[in-house]
């Protein structure tokens, strides 16, 4: 890991938030995630330790996805509760948008 960055970990959540918005199925995420594998690798080194183990499960969900083209496990409840744990961390909603806007 490198040096935690809240501001930019965020900014790389709402960017991975946006471009897999358009995904219906979990297959679609697959050349979304490998067009957007630096934005990944950032928001796998900018993560705060108070967020970084749900941050670790999206990331490690994200490159068995690559490596394997299979990204079932987006459908699942650990990593979309890991998800959510990271949208509420940032105050950010699914779409990569602030809350209170």
């Amino acid at each position: 890991m490198g040096a935690a960055n809240k501001v930019k970990f965020c900014q790389d959540n709402a960017i991975l938030d946006r471009v897999t918005q358009a995904a219906q199925t979990p297959a679609q995420l697959i050349p979304i995630f490998e067009a957007n594998e630096r934005t990944i690798l950032d928001f796998q080194s900018t993560a705060p330790s108070a967020i970084v183990a749900e941050a670790g499960k999206l990331i490690e969900a994200a490159r068995n996805a690559i490596t394997t083209g299979n990204a079932d496990v987006f459908a699942t409840a650990p990593v979309q509760q890991a998800g959510a744990a990271v949208n509420a961390y940032c105050g950010q909603n699914p779409d990569g948008s602030p809350i209170n806007v």
